[in-house]
This record gives structure tokens, sequence and C-alpha cells, in this order.
């Protein structure tokens, strides 16, 4: 599921609250259920992330406990993260959504593509800005 919604955040720095990195609602991510037994086949030794965690919107709300695998494709590939959803938090247009991940050695990859999502959408926001100045002097 796509995660397409209008901004909900303010500032321009990574934000890290309560072990959760927060994505950029502006930067698309995908969102698929896995089996349990689906990602034990790509990790060998997994253990849950304690400390590291991401928080998106989501137009629909996930149960609790439920496995999930997280895209988020840059501009060198697709970068996948299997998952647990632990928090679900109604809003008035869609969800937030808290997932923990599920190994260790994810941690420190997920820090450096949400880096480069927040990065990318600053370039995007600024494109923006400069281009609603650029045609409201034309005007």
């Amino acid at each position: 599921m796509p995660n397409l919604v209008p901004s909900l955040q303010s500032g321009r720095t990574l934000r890290i609250a309560s072990g959760f990195l927060q994505h950029p609602d502006n930067f698309p991510l995908e969102v698929r259920s896995l089996r349990p037994w689906h990602w034990l086949r790509h990790v060998l030794k997994p253990e849950p992330a304690a400390d590291a965690g991401l928080k998106f919107f989501s137009g629909e709300g996930l149960p609790l406990g439920r496995l999930i695998e997280v895209s988020i494709s840059i501009r060198h590939g697709v970068q996948r993260f299997p998952a647990k959803v632990v928090l679900v938090r109604e809003l008035d247009i869609g969800f937030e959504i808290g997932v923990w991940l599920l190994c260790t050695n994810d941690v420190a990859r997920v820090r450096l593509v949400e880096r480069i999502c927040q990065l990318e959408s600053n370039v995007l926001a600024l494109h923006i800005a400069r281009k609603r100045r650029s045609s409201a002097s034309l005007h």
C-alpha cells in the first residue's frame, strides 16, 4: 500500500521519537503482509531490534502483531525490512503505523535509508517552493 498523503510533519530533520524513525509522509513506501516463516528464510538468526522502529502514515489500519515487509524504493533499488506492527493510531485522515524491525542487522540500514528519504523529501519540497515562487513572480 503506497504512502501517498499530504505531509503531516514539519521540520527538515530526521525525527526519532521513542525508538521510531518517522518516515516522510511525501515519500512512498509499500507494505505487504508476511507469513511467519517467510522472513525466517531470509534471516539466519532473527532477533527483534528492540531499539529501532519505523513510523509511517497509512490510509488503512493494520492489525497489531501482524508481520509485514516494508519496501522503500530509493535510487539504487528497493530496500526491504521485515517488521512487526506494534502501534496503530487512528488519525483524522488515516492511521499512524509503528513497526519494530525483526532483525538487528537492519537497524543501521534503515537509519541510512530513512536519512536518504528525508533528504530526497527536502529536495522535492525546495523544488516545489522554487517553482511556486517563480510562477508567482510571473503573474
